[in-house]
Formats: structure tokens, sequence, C-alpha cells
């Protein structure tokens, strides 16, 4: 079962990114939280929880091959987690006044816009959409793309806002000719900066600067600092922290299945959640404190209603693809899908169109080996792909394939690659 679970933070929460902080950078830890961060303090509060228990309702993996002893003696850590393996989280998005919201698709535009040319009037409806070029026209797009996304509405510099309701993004998917409302970032959460002390990862304290006073001396004198003021080991840096705006909490969906060798499944998340209906959350860096609270249901995302053979998916959350923007089920020379419904019934349907903003990295640090983990580039939340099927038969095959469905190539039980679906129509160019 999938559960919905609301986080309150009880103050404010540190996400922070890869940058490092020294000299004059500031710690930049206001960042929305990743799909990963929440899959993994989940994780650790389950295995808090429930660590002893685990036995009972999920077979062990005890024997361990030759590749993950090597892996365990090269301090690599093992690659699977064993104990709650079933665990599969979606989000967090920000939940305010009982609305959940989402990145906003990067293919809405902030006004609508109405032109007219020659007696015809075009409606924009405030989203960009693939272009049909002339015959003569050319494009220097990447493969297998063969259409470039733009509108043909008025120029703007307005920019909507970086998060969309779920009503409204049901709007924005039908392909309605209303206008989707978005909200900024700011009506959600803020970053607040403080400052904080260095302190000596091996010994946990940090070197303070010590002061006495003179034999009849009348004025203070330090013995530790050198001619400039300070010492290596006296450091000072200011941090961002997150903090939520009055009634704005966050939320995630969150299920996990326990299984034995005979067959037997245990609801791992309702097991938690017995005693009572909220737990405390460690959540971000610093040991931030929240508590889970749990609505044991989940919030149906809106349905995906398919009106001709041209579909278009919309992350609502990163995504890591093997070839770069591009999915590794997406063939890179003809764009031709190669998911199958139920691995059973292919798909007829060609990738024409994207629309990508600029990766997003991650990283993070390895406390299996001790190590910093992998920087990875992701494609962020919000962006778009724009899917020509041969049918309205496959592009529903397609619309159940992806809908409410995360389709990373990596990560996807972390809530990576989660996505929707929607329609879209071809904008055309005037010969002339």
């Amino acid at each position: 079962m999938c559960y919905e679970l609301e986080i309150h933070p009880r103050d404010v929460l540190y996400f922070r990114d890869g940058r490092p902080i020294g000299s004059s950078a500031e710690g930049s830890g206001a960042m929305w939280p990743s799909p990963s961060l929440f899959h993994s303090a989940l994780l650790s509060a389950l295995h808090g929880e429930l660590g002893n228990n685990i036995k009972q309702w999920e077979s062990s993996h005890e024997h361990l091959t030759e590749k993950e002893l090597k892996r365990q003696k090269d301090g690599r850590g093992l690659k699977v987690r064993y104990n709650f393996g079933g665990l599969k989280t979606w989000g967090p998005f920000p939940k305010n006044d009982g609305n959940i919201y989402v990145p906003t698709p990067a293919d809405l535009l902030a006004v609508d816009d109405e032109q007219k040319n020659d007696e015809t009037i075009r409606y924009t409806n405030g989203v960009m959409t693939p272009l049909e070029l002339p015959e003569q026209g050319i494009n220097n797009l990447p493969k297998p793309l063969k259409y470039s996304v733009g509108s043909l509405g008025k120029p703007s510099k307005k920019k909507p806002g970086e998060w969309i309701s779920l009503n409204e993004l049901s709007k924005y998917l039908d392909g309605k000719p209303v206008k989707p409302e978005t909200v900024t970032a700011s009506k959600l959460y803020s970053s607040e900066a403080r400052p904080g002390i260095g302190i000596d990862p091996k010994t946990g304290t940090t070197e303070k600067s010590k002061f006495y006073l003179d034999s009849g001396a009348d004025s203070l004198t330090s013995h530790d600092f050198p001619k400039t003021g300070t010492t290596e080991k006296s450091k000072f840096y200011s941090a961002e922290y997150l903090r939520l705006t009055e009634g704005t909490s966050m939320v995630a969906f969150a299920q996990c299945t326990a299984k034995k060798y005979d067959g037997t499944e245990t609801d791992v998340l309702k097991e938690f959640f017995r005693p009572a209906s909220q737990a405390s959350f460690l959540f971000g860096g610093q040991r931030g404190v929240a508590y889970l609270e749990c609505n044991r249901k989940k919030n149906n995302f809106p349905d995906a209603t398919v009106k001709n053979i041209q579909l278009k998916w919309v992350l609502l959350t990163p995504a890591y693809f093997s070839a770069g923007w591009l999915p590794g089920w997406v063939d890179q020379n003809n764009g031709n899908v190669l998911l199958k419904e139920n691995k059973q019934k292919s798909v007829n349907a060609q990738l024409v169109a994207a629309l990508v903003a600029k990766p997003t990295a991650i990283s993070g640090w390895s406390v299996a080996s001790g190590k910093p983990k992998a920087t990875r580039l992701l494609v962020p939340a919000g962006s778009v792909y724009y899917f020509k099927c041969a049918n309205v038969e496959d592009a529903e095959r397609l619309c159940r394939i992806l809908h409410g469905k995360t389709k990373s190539d990596m990560l996807g039980e972390q809530g990576f690659g989660f996505g929707v679906c929607g329609t879209w129509n071809f904008n055309h160019f005037d010969q002339n």
C-alpha cells in the first residue's frame, strides 16, 4: 500500500548542494531536498525503529558472493540494500492549504496570448509546443529530435512561478484553454542564513582561543594567536537553511513491502505507524528534527486523458538517464521507444522533441565506504519529452507505462524520474 507522509519540520532544515564551504563561499543549504535525501532518511528511521524485527518479515541474504566480498574488502560497500529493500519513495513536494505543489513544467509560459494573423486567431494558452517547420526549414537539433519547441505568442520577460498545484497541473495536462496558475518558491519556503563554528571531525570539538591577564597588566593578551589575530583551528562560517512559510509542510509518498521466500508479505510502513500516526524523523544535514504524519492513503495524481497520437511526458522529479538528457529506453538514432507494457506488448512511438533545462548536480557521502559519492548530473524536474505514436492505441499504451511511474534509468526506487503524461498539438509556421 502506498502512503502519503506529511513532514512537519520543528525548525529550519539544512539541505546543501555539492559545493564546499570555504573561504568566502557561503554554505548553500537551502536547496529543495532531492528524492534520495527523503529515501535515505526514511530508510534510517525504519532501521532505527524496526531493525530488530526485519528478520521476522524479510528473508535475509547471509551468503555473499565473491564479487560482494571483494567490494567489502575494498571498502566500497554493497550496491544492494537487503534490509527494507522493498522501500520505494516519491517526493518530497511542498504542501500548503491542503494543496500539493509540483515543479512547473518547462513549457509553461507566464501569460496567455492572443494574436491575429490573416483573420486567424492563434491561442498559445501560455504553453510552448513543438514547431512544425515549413518544407524548406532546417534545424541543428541533436539526434533523434525532429522539432524545436516554442511559442507563436508575443515575447515576454515574465516567468511563471517555480511550483504548480496538482489541480492546476490537471488543467495543463488536459490542454484546456485556461491558463494554469503557478506560485513562486518564496510563498512556500525561504532561505535563512545563520553563522556557525568549524568543528574538528576527529575530536568533535572546536579549538577555543585562550586569553589570560598578565600579572600587573591592564589588558588581555593571547599566546595562541599569531600576529594576524586568528588561528588555523578557529574557523567561522555562514550557512543557508530552508525555512517553510507558515501553513506549508512537505509531503512525500512511500511504500515498503517485506517478503519472505515462502511468499509471505508484510506492510512495513503499517507496522512503523502502528503505535501512532506520527513519528519523529531526522531529515537533512546537522540532524534536522521533524516528525512524520501518516495519512494512510495516497492522494491521486491527475489522470491522463489521451486525445490523439501526440503524448508528452513531464518530469515531476529529477531523473538519471544513462545517455545524459536522453532516456535510456529511447533509441539514440531514430527516437523509437524501447519500452514494453507488462514486458510483452511493444509501443510504436517516437521521441520527436524535448525541452530540458540545465542539469542538476547531486553528490553525497557514503557511510559504508567512508568516501564521497560520485557526482551525478540529473535531468531537472519540469523537463518535458514529446512523443508521436503510430495510433491512439499505442498512445494509450505509452501513457499507461509512463503516467504516475518512475522511468529513471537508475535510482527509480528513490523517486527519481517520476512523471505524468499530457497531450500536445503542433504549432505551424506559415510558408510565407
